[in-house]
């Protein structure tokens, strides 16, 4: 173990630890070089390696970093010019030494004052528990205080779920694509898997939430699922399963499995723990998927007009425009109209996820993704375009680079 930072791995030996303590040393040496100390408050690692439990893959007999170091400054100065200009200097300086360490590194920066007002995500509830200062004050962050388990948004985590769900989204299609055209290949399987594994964290993360049970570090969610009530225990099997690949991932286990029918199996055990998720979200607790838009519009409008900066994001929401929908309640018609894409596209996700049969809830997604194509993939190529487009535009450059976004036509 690193005298100064600790553990880096979950599972990793002693070379392995060495080399990221000598990787993050250099990092250091070069940030000192690069940065004066009045520029960051901190420089911090954060991530699986931040919190101690990031992964190591055996390759050739060899122990490899499985996932890339994360690397966050944070800014003294509270210009957004100035925190963009200190993320782009430490880009600059990362992507030098990720060359050099063959390992990928990933960057970015935010201000003080940016955190002292953030609302409490999963990603700053995990950034204050579970990080490695690597320079400048190791007390600032621990310091964070209003980044609790108890404020962290019901929201925000919803939509973890519904990123990671994403994912699984971007296998059927690529599945589908390659399998047809006999393309599919290792590297293929590796991303499928990686991506349901993900996936499966990511359902079993907000299960622990809605059930009173979160916690940042991967290792005790692991065991708290293990030990849960309302779990079951295929599930609890697949998420000790997906725990144990993200600390020591072995792609060759799953080189037998028909991919397809594993994803559609995996659905099955997924959708409900998603529905039990917004029932615990919404307070409703026989809430069912028909049900579920009206619902989810007419909160979504209370929750955004009790917030000053979403209150000003539904009045620009307004006056660009929703296409017409019919909706039951008055507040639903509000939400809808004032919602914006962005924050549509978890609520009509389940829809190209779980390829739902309510014909409502299908034409609401049509209509939210400007389609009159009501085929699976179709919508799921339109719902991937707008997540790519508000959400995650490297979700769409990778599907674009692979060749498998054509359609979607709009009407």
């Amino acid at each position: 173990m690193n005298q100064q930072w600790g553990r880096f791995t979950a599972k990793g030996g002693k070379d392995l630890e060495e080399r990221i303590s000598l990787i993050i040393s250099d990092v250091v040496d070069s940030l000192k070089k690069e940065f004066s100390d009045d520029e960051y408050r901190s420089i911090i690692l954060i991530g699986g390696y931040g919190k101690g439990e990031g992964g190591s893959e055996i390759i050739s007999g060899i122990e490899h970093p499985h996932n890339n170091l994360d690397f966050l400054l944070i800014s003294r100065d509270p210009r957004p010019t100035k925190v963009e200009s200190l993320r782009q200097r430490l880009k600059t300086v990362t992507d030098s030494l990720s060359s050099k360490h063959e390992i990928g590194m990933d960057s970015g920066a935010v201000s003080t004052f940016a955190l002292s007002v953030a609302p409490c995500l999963v990603m700053w509830y995990d950034m204050r528990f579970g990080h490695k200062t690597i320079l400048g004050d190791p007390d600032y962050v621990p310091s964070l205080k209003h980044f609790s388990v108890e404020r962290v948004e019901p929201s925000d985590v919803r939509n973890l779920l519904v990123n990671r769900g994403t994912l699984l989204v971007i296998n059927d299609l690529l599945l589908e694509s390659k399998l047809r055209n006999n393309t599919f290949s290792p590297a293929d399987q590796r991303t499928v898997v990686k991506h349901v594994m993900k996936a499966i964290i990511g359902y079993g993360d907000a299960f622990l939430f809605f059930s009173g049970n979160f916690h940042w570090s991967y290792i005790e969610k692991q065991h708290r699922i293990k030990n849960l009530n309302g779990l079951s225990e295929e599930f609890k099997r697949l998420y000790h399963k997906a725990a144990e690949f993200r600390f020591r991932p072995d792609y060759s286990a799953f080189s037998e499995l028909d991919l397809q029918d594993w994803q559609k199996q995996l659905k099955t055990i997924l959708e409900p723990i998603h529905l039990y998720c917004e029932r615990m979200r919404l307070g409703l607790a026989d809430l069912s998927w028909s049900e579920y838009p009206e619902k989810a519009f007419s909160s979504l409008f209370f929750e955004n007009l009790t917030n000053l900066r979403k209150s000003a994001k539904m009045i620009m929401n307004y006056f660009r425009g929703m296409p017409k929908f019919h909706w039951k309640s008055k507040r639903s018609r509000a939400g809808w109209i004032t919602a914006g894409i962005d924050s549509t596209l978890p609520i009509i996700f389940p829809v190209v996820a779980y390829n739902l049969s309510e014909q409502n809830f299908k034409k609401l997604v049509q209509t939210a993704l400007d389609t009159s194509d009501s085929n699976l993939s179709e919508l799921q190529k339109c719902y991937l375009k707008a997540w790519g487009k508000y959400k995650d535009i490297n979700s769409l450059r990778f599907l674009e680079s692979i060749g498998i976004m054509s359609g979607c036509e709009n009407k």
